[in-house]
């Protein structure tokens, strides 16, 4: 790239208008401003991996209902949205909230990432993939649900990652209106 300075001037004076595309972890962004087109080459390898490795500790916390451990990879001002029910925000209240899950004896969640994705500042990511869910409705139906997840994280300032946001929702039909 002839104009690396530039690239940082532009970062700096926050003329970065939007992300127009992004492509694996080599990190290729590209960025639109002023009618420049700005490539920035930084790689953001060893951030994709360390969220792919909490990804991997969050599951196996779920798996094995381990309510502390799973409840540690949100931030403090974190929030759920869990299908079917209010928002639920905040640390407290989530561990709150998933100990009514983790608490049944039949539930289980688990779920595999698809997609690490990186902010062009790198420090934003989110990551998106499919998951699974066994719980004992209020009817005492056993109930197995399939569906998806997205979730974001923002870099804290030691390095290390946390939830802020984290949504998922199911692949059962939508119950249509009569």
């Amino acid at each position: 790239m002839e104009d690396c300075p530039r690239l940082l001037q532009l970062k700096r004076a926050r003329d970065l208008a939007r992300v127009t595309a992004s492509r694996g972890t080599n990190s290729f962004y590209y960025a639109r401003t002023s009618g420049d087109i700005v490539i920035n080459m930084n790689n953001q390898e060893p951030d994709v991996k360390s969220i792919r490795e909490l990804e991997d500790k969050a599951r196996e916390a779920a798996e094995a209902k381990d309510l502390d451990r799973y409840v540690s990879f949100y931030a403090d001002d974190a929030i759920l949205l869990w299908p079917g029910a209010p928002m639920v925000t905040g640390r407290a209240a989530i561990r709150k909230f998933m100990r009514l899950f983790f608490s049944m004896p039949d539930f289980s969640l688990s779920f595999k990432t698809a997609r690490v994705e990186l902010s062009l500042a790198g420090d934003f990511a989110y990551t998106c993939g499919t998951n699974k869910v066994t719980l004992v409705d209020p009817n005492g139906k056993r109930m197995k649900d399939s569906g998806k997840y997205l979730t974001v994280y923002r870099k804290q300032s030691d390095g290390t990652w946390k939830v802020v946001a984290d949504m998922g929702n199911s692949d059962l039909p939508a119950p249509i209106p009569a």
